[in-house]
């Protein structure tokens, strides 16, 4: 079975081309004057990182570099950098050809040890089936950090999951903060 040329420890040597570019992007979001102006430009920089990993890397890049510089908050750049990790999980979990296996593998073995169990069997399962998925996702989202220079930030999402969380959630008003009000034009 061939192996996914992704890896959570693999990161490219991002270029400085593309972090220019993606620094001038995350610039402008942070500088939007509306929330709408922000998503529109937000949704730019995904659908750049969807196509290319090397665009990831270089939006990592810039996003570090801008919060280095002051100009994004430490905790927006944790919700950019875990946007751009859910979007290389997604990529991960598409294309992967052991994960594909393993969910097909999965899914027969549920079948034929919960063929006949109580809904509070199968509920108890499934809750200890997703408390692993969060543990190992959790893992892989450390080493994607850590592959990135976010050693600090990798150890803190393992061993202080409700404070990284809780600084993902704020990093938010990147987009969803309050901006300066549009002069309503409406009578």
């Amino acid at each position: 079975m061939t192996r996914s040329q992704l890896n959570p420890t693999r990161a490219y040597a991002p270029d400085a081309k593309l972090v220019q570019s993606a620094k001038r992007l995350l610039q402008r979001i942070a500088a939007a004057g509306d929330r709408e102006m922000a998503w529109y430009l937000f949704e730019i920089l995904m659908d750049r990182v969807e196509r290319s990993m090397a665009y990831t890397d270089a939006a990592f890049a810039a996003t570090r570099a801008l919060r280095n510089s002051n100009v994004i908050k430490p905790a927006q750049a944790v919700w950019i950098f875990h946007t751009l990790w859910e979007l290389w999980k997604s990529q991960f979990q598409n294309t992967d050809p052991e994960v594909a296996c393993e969910k097909t593998q999965l899914k027969v073995e549920a079948r034929r040890r919960w063929n006949g169990a109580s809904r509070s069997e199968i509920d108890a399962a499934l809750d200890e089936y997703i408390a692993l998925l969060k543990r190992a996702g959790r893992k892989m989202m450390a080493a994607f950090y850590r592959a990135r220079g976010e050693e600090a930030l990798g150890a803190l999402s393992l061993s202080h999951p409700e404070e990284y969380d809780r600084m993902w959630a704020q990093g938010f008003s990147i987009i969803g903060e309050k901006r300066r009000a549009r002069p309503n034009t409406q009578q």
